[in-house]
């Protein structure tokens, strides 16, 4: 049992890699056009109309995003922690499923922001998750899987059998 669990815990580790290499796929559709996951993060300019340098017009752009970042970095987090030892098994269970809450919320927590002249606004976006979220929510399911696994074999609660 305890070969399996030192084999799991780096396969968490490995689930984690996978998430942060999701980044670089395309996360969100919208309109024909797709988003990768660090341009989701970090944010994008989408349009700046701005002639001859002497003013913005119009711009339009994807804001950094705390949500988008957190979602995506506790997986390796959570794999680091069980790496260190396996007594956060529970804590890195609970950042795994929190990370797995944030990714389904993450169509509803991305907006546009745009600038006409001085002002500026939001716009809510009916996102479409493409293959790099999917990538990343299935990884994060294996690896509920795994923290799940080692929390119930090395009995991290000390419940008495």
């Amino acid at each position: 049992m305890k070969k399996h669990v030192s084999t799991l815990r780096y396969v968490s580790l490995f689930f984690g890699v996978i998430v942060i290499i999701s980044t670089m796929l395309p996360v969100f559709t919208y309109e024909n056009t797709t988003y990768l996951g660090h341009e989701i993060i970090l944010g994008k300019e989408l349009l700046n109309i701005n002639p001859f340098d002497l003013g913005t017009i119009a711009k339009a752009w994807i804001p950094f995003s705390w949500v988008a970042l957190t979602a995506f970095s506790l997986p390796i987090i959570s794999g680091v922690l069980v790496i260190m030892h396996q007594k956060y098994a529970p804590l890195s269970l609970l950042l795994v499923l929190t990370s797995l809450f944030m990714m389904l919320s993450l169509p509803n927590s991305i907006v546009l922001m745009y600038q006409l002249g001085n002002s500026e606004s939001s716009l809510s976006v009916a996102w479409e998750i493409a293959y790099g979220l999917i990538i990343a929510i299935g990884s994060v399911l294996m690896s509920i899987l795994t923290h799940f696994w080692i929390v119930v074999s090395t009995n991290s609660f000390k419940l008495k059998a």
